[in-house]
């Protein structure tokens, strides 16, 4: 029951069945009941045009849209390839776009602060087309796709959290905030390319690393994401250590993060494994040991999940088990190396490294 409330397409296509359901159960509601699902509708539809919006400019400003995400549908475009997959992550329904600057960094400011604004100006525009639509044609599905256009137009320019606006603003006052920010893009075009990490830009990843050792907050998101591509740098480079002090401030999240925050939870299984391969006396290995901690290895990404497990079993020494989860992690790596991400051939070093235990062990 927990896997089928954690799909957003299976609650969708349950809606939709109890609405049609009730519908023949009281037909004398059977029109109210159709307009819950038309409002239902006109919602999902001002998402996705809402989203259009970012794509539509951001690709008018030359920016590389690597994935889209509405309700239960993923896009996401590598070289390429296009994929197109179950969306799977609830923090998403409401729609997501993410950009990398492409191949020009000039006027990489102006030309983002276009992209976010792109959504609102759809919304407010399709909102008031609609609208006028309705005058002229009066039913009740194009009256109220209009105000919900309208709607999501209004909420995205109040300046809140990560709001459209707010992220605007914070481009427009090019302060250190908005320079931080850039900085971040920067790397993650680097995490997201081809090349092999030990060939990202150096000057891009030594601003990023002095971005991290000056902030001192967990919380601090917008700084938090550059840990796990930093990580790769310096495991690809040879500089274990620097790797390990990227991902340690990782351990010292809550338990409520690491269990609900799927990049946090992420972060936190490639420490458990770069531990278990490296640093097996570490004592943060012995407190996970206990069964309180021990499923704080969360499954939030299957590829992370299997590779950590394996590591872990591996320190067990219960190799039958590390065995049947580097299986599940080899073939879920397969499909990222076919995206031809250069992280990748890291996670391969990784994957690798548990084989010569498994296989140590044989010899022993």
């Amino acid at each position: 029951m927990k896997q089928i409330m954690n799909r957003p397409l299976y609650l969708y296509v349950f809606f939709i069945l109890l609405m049609v359901l009730l519908s023949f159960i009281f037909p004398e509601k059977s029109h109210t009941i159709l307009n819950y699902l038309l409002v239902f509708f006109a919602w999902n539809m001002a998402v996705i045009l809402h989203e259009l919006g970012h794509v539509f400019f951001g690709k008018k400003n030359n920016l590389n849209v690597i994935e889209m995400t509405a309700m239960f549908i993923r896009i996401v475009k590598s070289k390429d390839r296009t994929i197109i997959s179950e969306n799977k992550d609830w923090n998403k329904v409401g729609g997501v776009v993410h950009f990398l600057p492409g191949d020009s960094t000039r006027n990489l400011t102006t030309r983002w602060k276009w992209s976010v604004l792109g959504g609102p100006i759809f919304s407010f525009s399709f909102g008031i087309l609609f609208l006028l639509l309705s005058w002229m044609y009066p039913l009740f599905f194009i009256n109220i796709l209009g105000y919900m256009n309208i709607a999501i137009g209004v909420i995205t320019v109040i300046p809140f959290a990560q709001s459209d606006s707010s992220i605007f603003l914070m481009l427009h006052r090019n302060d250190k905030n908005a320079n931080e920010y850039i900085l971040s893009l920067l790397l993650l075009q680097e995490f997201s390319s081809d090349k092999q990490p030990s060939q990202w830009s150096k000057e891009v990843v030594e601003q990023s690393r002095d971005l991290l050792s000056n902030d001192l907050n967990m919380a601090n998101e917008k700084h938090s994401i550059l840990r796990l591509p930093l990580y790769y740098y310096y495991f690809d480079v040879g500089n274990y250590s620097e790797a390990l002090n990227v991902l340690k401030p990782i351990s010292k999240a809550s338990q409520d993060v690491l269990m609900s925050d799927p990049q946090t939870n992420i972060m936190f299984n490639l420490y458990i494994t770069h531990l278990c391969l490296f640093n097996r006396n570490h004592g943060y290995l012995q407190s996970l040991s206990q069964p309180s901690n021990i499923d704080l290895i969360g499954n939030k990404e299957p590829y992370s999940y299997y590779r950590t497990l394996a590591a872990y079993k591996t320190f067990q020494q219960d190799f039958n088990g590390a065995k049947e989860a580097l299986k599940q992690a080899k073939d879920l790596l397969n499909q990222e190396l076919k995206l031809s991400y250069g992280y990748a051939k890291v996670e391969k070093h990784l994957l690798e490294g548990i084989q010569e235990e498994i296989l140590l062990e044989k010899t022993m």
